[in-house]
């Protein structure tokens, strides 16, 4: 199971919403040396990752707990977030190179393929979000996301 550190910010029947901060993968974030990852969340703005998870521990607003998500489904999301646009891209330029046997047009159809693949996920994930939404009202659909525990990291220590 794959854990993360979050802050409840809001609590609905049996399940939470949790705001998760986003974090380096160095942790040099912030400092005035190195990869740049510090300007370039000061431009791009690094955002809050909020989720919605399963409230066992009966956490109230404020608490600093652990969730936890099961690793087939964080393999499925990014086989459907990144294999899937690729798989697009190369499908279409295959099929401009078959058919039009120009470097340009290929280019064109893998630049094709790869956005029709970004859409086809997005229609696809927004699709299940709102299946989801009408299904956890009636507490029918469990969420992936479960909170584990609480927290003993010092609301500071990130």
């Amino acid at each position: 199971m794959i854990e993360e550190t979050a802050v409840v910010t809001k609590k609905m029947n049996a399940e939470v919403q949790l705001e998760i901060e986003r974090r380096t993968a160095c942790g040099i974030c912030g400092q005035t040396r190195g990869c740049g990852n510090a300007t370039f969340g000061k431009m791009l703005g690094h955002q809050q990752g909020v989720i919605t998870a399963q409230n066992t521990l009966d956490a109230k607003v404020g608490d600093r707990v652990v969730v936890g998500i099961e690793e087939k489904v964080f393999l499925n999301a990014t086989f459907l977030l990144y294999v899937v646009p690729l798989i697009a891209m190369f499908v279409v330029a295959g099929l401009a190179e078959l058919l039009f046997n120009q470097e340009i047009l290929v280019i064109l159809g893998a630049m094709l393929g790869l956005f029709i693949g970004f859409i086809g996920v997005k229609k696809y994930t927004s699709q299940i979000s709102t299946e989801h939404s009408s299904l956890s009202k009636q507490s029918a659909h469990p969420s992936y996301a479960v909170i584990l525990r609480y927290s003993n990291e010092p609301p500071d220590s990130k």
